[in-house]
Formats: C-alpha cells, sequence, structure tokens
C-alpha cells in the first residue's frame, strides 16, 4: 500500500508515523531559518574569529586539494595551495556557472616552504556576483586579530576573482 494510491485508503489503514520528540522538532526547525541571514548553517564559519580557529585546527585539510603549494598567480604572493569544499567541488565538477550557497575554498599562504596565512571563500547566499560571497584573510598562523580581508563582497577580492566561475579563479580538477 504504501507505493500505491493513499487518497482513498481508510484511515486506519495508513501507515502511522512514530510519536515525535521535542528534538525532532528542533532538528527539522534547524533547517529553517525563518528568513534569517544568519551563516551558522554554513559549513565554514564567517566570523573572523572563529574562522580563524577553524582554519588552525585544519579542519579544511580534508578537502580536495591542489597537490602542493605552488606559486601564485594573483596578489596573495609567495606560494598558495588550493582546497575546495564537497559542494564547490560538485558544481565545479557539474560546469556549472552559478555555485551553490555552502561553496567554499581556502587557500593556503607560503612564504617559502613554511604556511604563513590564509584565503578564504564562502558563497553565503544564493545569486550571482561577489557580493554573495564572504572573504578573509589573515596573514598569520598564529594571530588572527588583525586580517587583512573580512567580510561580504570585498571589492579588492570581488574585483580581482571577477573573471572566475562565479568568482572562483582557480582551475578544476585542481592540479
Amino acid at each position: 500500500m504504501l507505493r500505491g494510491d493513499l487518497r482513498h485508503a481508510p484511515l486506519d489503514s495508513l501507515p502511522r508515523s512514530p510519536p515525535h520528540s521535542p528534538l525532532l522538532a528542533a532538528a527539522l526547525l534547524a533547517g529553517c531559518d525563518g528568513g534569517s541571514s544568519s551563516n551558522d548553517d554554513l559549513e565554514v564559519p564567517t566570523s573572523a574569529g572563529d574562522l580563524f580557529q577553524w582554519l588552525s585546527d585544519g579542519a579544511y585539510k580534508t578537502w580536495d586539494a591542489e597537490s602542493a603549494p605552488h606559486a601564485s598567480s594573483g596578489p596573495h604572493g609567495g606560494g598558495v595551495r588550493t582546497f575546495f569544499n564537497a559542494p564547490l567541488v560538485t558544481s565545479v565538477a557539474n560546469g556549472n556557472t552559478e555555485h551553490p550557497r555552502d561553496s567554499a575554498t581556502v587557500k593556503e599562504l607560503y612564504k617559502t616552504d613554511t604556511l604563513s596565512g590564509w584565503a578564504v571563500s564562502v558563497k553565503t547566499t544564493a545569486g550571482a556576483g561577489g557580493d554573495a560571497w564572504y572573504w578573509y584573510e589573515v596573514l598569520s598562523t598564529t594571530d588572527g586579530s588583525n586580517p587583512v580581508v573580512d567580510g561580504n563582497g570585498v571589492s579588492v577580492c570581488v574585483n580581482c576573482h571577477a573573471d572566475g566561475t562565479d568568482h572562483v579563479l582557480t582551475p578544476y580538477p585542481l592540479q
């Protein structure tokens, strides 16, 4: 009967749902933002302090990544190594011209062979354009109190990344 048309089935023959618990209700409501602009549900934090700790903990290290640091072709200087999260990997692999909310990159920044900071982009809202992305860059691995960049739609980042596919410049597949 589960696969059939249940519109005309007697009520007592319909499958019954188990009683709902407060935890289930809370879990279901967690997916609804009620129109809020909060980014609490994103995989990557979008507040400087939380993001710096997340980066320091290496939370992104399980993502798809370039095989090794290489010379930066942009303003980041020194060497760089870029990581893509799963939503972005799926999007670029499918050839999408607009990436989904929660797509993210982490670019490790190197001076010689030493990690010296990070540049991060996180898609915080649906739609195309640099304002849909949170941008962050810090030139330290020990002190996150003075990021060079921190915010949505930061013009220096948006302008530089404008030639990328929905502001992602790193070629895919990652090398």
